[in-house]
């Protein structure tokens, strides 16, 4: 009976080996395209955002926009991708000790203490803060709106409450 659940967990083992290659090399590849196309769109913004004078922007607020939107929510998405497919990773490694059955009981101790794990956790956490960056800037946008809109009102009702009393 243990020999049979020894048996039945090596051969799952060896089959999330060899289904995990593909998500795998996704999330390697869809992380470094991730990476290049970051790179690219914050040049980008940097170039159209050095065009023009703060008083004569020549144009480049039409081209910033559309930039800052692709940032926004396409590379949002892709880094969401990109963090989901990660934790699928870890949570499906633990859970089959990373394809080496009940060989190395060990295994992900091993594997989790190793240079590669600890560099794949600095970029999930940079992943994780870059992804974060956002709702936070555009919760910080809102907020300086509503308190904009407070103190416009109040100044109009200190205006008009005392033209009306003077």
């Amino acid at each position: 009976s243990t020999e049979e659940i020894k048996d039945t967990h090596q051969e799952n083992a060896m089959k999330f080996t060899t289904s995990m290659l593909v998500p795998f090399a996704l999330f390697l590849i869809v992380s470094l395209i991730y990476t290049f196309l970051d790179m690219g769109l914050s040049l980008a913004i940097w170039s159209a955002a050095s065009v023009g004078t703060p008083t004569e922007p020549k144009g480049r607020d039409k081209a910033l926009r559309s930039l800052i939107l692709i940032k926004v929510v396409f590379m949002n998405l892709m880094i969401f991708l990109v963090l989901a497919s990660g934790i699928y990773l870890v949570m499906a490694g633990r859970k089959y000790n990373y394809g080496c059955g009940m060989i190395n009981d060990n295994m992900v101790e091993e594997f989790e203490s190793s240079a590669w794990y600890k560099m794949f956790s600095v970029t999930m956490v940079t992943y994780a803060f870059e992804f974060l960056l956002w709702p936070c800037i555009l919760t910080n946008q809102i907020s300086s709106s509503i308190v904009y809109q407070y103190r416009k009102n109040a100044i109009l009702e200190k205006i008009l409450f005392h033209s009306k009393t003077g």
